[in-house]
């Protein structure tokens, strides 16, 4: 009996001490488990459009702007990266974003613009800020803000005109353009171009010579045939008006002994880049971040940032450009800011209709 006795209390003891173990086990799991999901909880994400964090681009810039003012307000933020450039893939990731339990949603690409316009519908109680577009349909027939949504515009024409002015005053007199009609960022680069190369040329009284190609409508292969052609007639710098094309078409100049001045992108290191001209994105996204989280939010309106806001500067090459014209460009910068320098931004006003006294213009597109 008292054998029996001691194998029962063993019994009881190897049962209590199981049972201690799965009970701290299954408390484990949980404190772990609730651990893992407080991870994945951030009040403000970055969708980006199959790009990464480094592009020296806009999901650089934005994600930037959105990590100072997070870190400095212990804000939680991340970002999440879209499986390729399709609406269905990015309207997945702001559903992963919102599940994880995002109340701020920056899409910093232009090419969001139709996830913003359907996500704002989906996702009515969720604020979205969009960089350099306006939510639109697919065709873009149609744009609509919604109160839960911030659209950060830029103001193209004097980013084209910051481009125009460098390249005059930086000693090129033989410009290329290359531009696309059916794109309305590029157009307004275009135009404010032209402008920027006539007002400088008319403060150094010389005559610049200027083609351009629209490639609305020409194949896919083209910008870097018009770029090889631009190269052997002798022209000093091609204003690349369309970011996407820039880190092709600089790669190309590389091997051609080509220089490009382009936008969106900060290419300023190359070889072939006399300059960049660059959206102040992160300062954009800093002060619209920290708008939200200060109850002054500005749903439902789209505003326009200029040089009047510091949102924009060229970039110059220091390498190639070893005596940029600093002093000119801030006194330009200034009347450009204060609105002394009067930029037409209407694209349907004709080129020869804009007083380009001191530009010798080659419209080098074919005439259908």
């Amino acid at each position: 009996m008292h054998k029996h006795h001691k194998f029962s209390t063993g019994l009881v003891i190897s049962i209590l001490i199981a049972l201690i173990i799965i009970c701290v086990g299954i408390f484990s799991h949980i404190l772990f488990r609730d651990k893992a999901e407080e991870k994945k909880t951030y009040k403000v994400a970055l969708i980006t459009n199959s790009s990464d964090i480094d592009d020296n681009s806009f999901n650089q810039f934005a994600y930037e702007g959105i990590s100072e003012y997070c870190d400095k307000n212990n804000i939680s933020y991340t970002y999440y990266k879209s499986a390729d450039d399709s609406v269905e893939s990015n309207l997945s990731i702001v559903d992963e974003a919102v599940k994880n339990g995002a109340e701020l949603i920056v899409c910093a690409d232009s090419q969001l613009n139709e996830t913003v316009y359907q996500a704002q519908d989906r996702y009515s109680d969720v604020n979205f800020i969009l960089v350099d577009s306006e939510p639109a349909n697919n065709d873009g027939s149609i744009t609509q803000t919604n109160s839960n949504v911030t659209s950060l515009l830029f103001d193209d024409d004097e980013s084209g005109f910051l481009a125009g002015y460098c390249a005059v005053k930086c000693g090129y007199d033989s410009l290329s353009v290359l531009y696309n009609t059916d794109n309305y960022t590029e157009l307004h680069y275009y135009y404010g171009f032209v402008q920027g190369a006539n007002y400088a040329a008319s403060q150094e009284d010389i005559t610049v010579e200027l083609e351009s190609r629209n490639i609305a409508h020409a194949k896919k292969s083209y910008p870097l045939r018009y770029v090889k052609k631009a190269i052997k007639s002798g022209t000093d710098v091609i204003f690349v008006c369309n970011k996407d094309l820039s880190e092709t078409i600089n790669e190309y100049a590389l091997k051609h002994n080509g220089l490009l001045i382009n936008v969106g992108i900060n290419l300023s290191d190359s070889k072939a880049v006399a300059g960049s001209v660059i959206k102040n994105i992160k300062s954009a996204v800093y002060t619209s971040v920290k708008s939200y989280f200060s109850g002054k939010f500005e749903g439902g309106n789209s505003i326009t940032l200029s040089s009047a806001n510091d949102a924009i500067n060229f970039i110059p090459n220091t390498d190639i450009i070893k005596d940029f014209p600093e002093d000119d460009y801030k006194k330009m910068y200034k009347h450009l800011a204060d609105d002394s320098i009067s930029i037409i931004s209407d694209t349907t006003v004709d080129l020869d209709d804009l007083g380009l006294e001191n530009i010798k213009h080659d419209d080098m597109t074919p005439k259908n």
